[in-house]
């Protein structure tokens, strides 16, 4: 293997974070208003201490399709002593075009978000919607999914039929039914052709209804048998930082010590990425 190979699969990334200002202007009908900043400064440097080498920065859904701060972020970072790899995910209009995607993609952009929650599902039937995902396929950028894990099953075969690179937030948001989560590790290996991953992040988002420390144990369940059932490459830890809405219930520490508990495995490192996901153009699987 080349020595650069070598060197890029060693990286440790961060595949999900989010950076805002409250300056910013955010959408009208937004869920939440952060008021407080989560400056892609303070990130970066949270990154070093922590001995990270990079970040995969999530457009946050109060912002909308205004990804310039995103952009500007991923531009700093090359100038950053020591440089650091950073990467975003859009969020886009279903009208964008191939040159705007294009674009997007240039200036560090390697996927699109859909943001599903309390959200109407896209209509595959309609042929806007048909061309929104094939001009993402067509430049390799992965789509990044949040969706409770009740509606997966209905848009997941549809939206794999048109894009081969794609990743599930948050352990698939299972809502707590364990029969759901074992329906839907079924659904993924239906699709093992693909390069499909799952998100081991956010415990307080995957279980609101417990504590902390209960939502990270039951996390443990889920990312073993998320683990067994697609194996350790399909996995990906991020530390969603800043946390919105949980910003004082724990540390980036803290996010980094509960992947290792959770798959206390020597093949799963924690860091881990697919190269595509940091690279599209990428073509290989990992």
């Amino acid at each position: 293997m080349p020595q650069s190979a070598e060197k890029k699969q060693s990286l440790k990334i961060d595949a999900h974070a989010h950076v805002f200002l409250k300056s910013l202007s955010m959408t009208k009908n937004r869920r939440y208003t952060p008021n407080y900043n989560a400056s892609f400064e303070e990130y970066f440097d949270l990154l070093k201490s922590n001995g990270m080498d990079g970040g995969l920065l999530i457009q946050p859904s109060f912002l909308g399709t205004d990804n310039s701060y995103l952009i500007k972020a991923i531009a700093q970072a090359r100038v950053e002593n020591p440089p650091l790899l950073i990467k975003g995910v859009a969020v886009v209009d279903l009208s964008i075009s191939t040159e705007e995607l294009t674009i997007l993609k240039q200036n560090g952009i390697t996927g699109i978000r859909l943001n599903c929650i309390s959200e109407p599902l896209p209509d595959f039937s309609n042929t806007q919607t048909k061309l929104f995902f094939e001009r993402i396929n067509a430049l390799n950028m992965h789509v990044e999914i949040q969706i409770e894990g009740d509606r997966l099953d209905s848009i997941f075969d549809t939206l794999l039929l048109s894009n081969s690179r794609v990743v599930i937030d948050h352990f698939g948001l299972p809502t707590g039914d364990n029969k759901l989560f074992d329906s839907n590790l079924s659904k993924f290996l239906e699709h093992n052709d693909h390069e499909l991953c799952v998100k081991i992040s956010a415990p307080y988002r995957v279980f609101p209804h417990l504590s902390l420390d209960e939502s990270v144990k039951k996390c443990s369940e889920l990312a073993i048998n998320l683990h067994d059932t697609l194996g350790p490459n399909r996995l990906i830890w991020g530390s969603d930082w800043p946390w919105t809405q949980n910003e004082n219930s724990h540390s980036f520490s803290d996010t980094l010590l509960w992947a290792d508990n959770w798959i206390s495995k020597e093949e799963f490192n924690v860091g881990q990425v697919p190269d595509w996901l940091m690279n599209p153009d990428c073509l290989h699987k990992k």
